[in-house]
């Protein structure tokens, strides 16, 4: 894995785990590491148009509701 590729594989893995592995809610984190993994030359560059506000600290349990923490 090329080291581009590490946040947005830090961020599907951080979604996937504060989602107990619900993939319905980490879509978008898994698609951003997929393009970078199979195309991280082009990933960088869409990396470098990025705006401050796409560049902000995701918060995982925006999309968690209380119902989903129930065993």
């Amino acid at each position: 894995m090329e080291p581009i590729c590490n946040s947005p594989f830090n961020d599907a893995r951080e979604c996937l785990f504060r989602s107990k592995m619900k993939l319905r809610f980490c879509k978008n984190e898994l698609d951003m590491f997929e393009e970078c993994y199979h195309d991280p030359i082009n990933y960088a560059k869409f990396e470098e148009v990025a705006t401050k506000n796409q560049k902000e600290v995701k918060n995982y349990f925006a999309n968690i509701t209380k119902k989903d923490f129930i065993h």
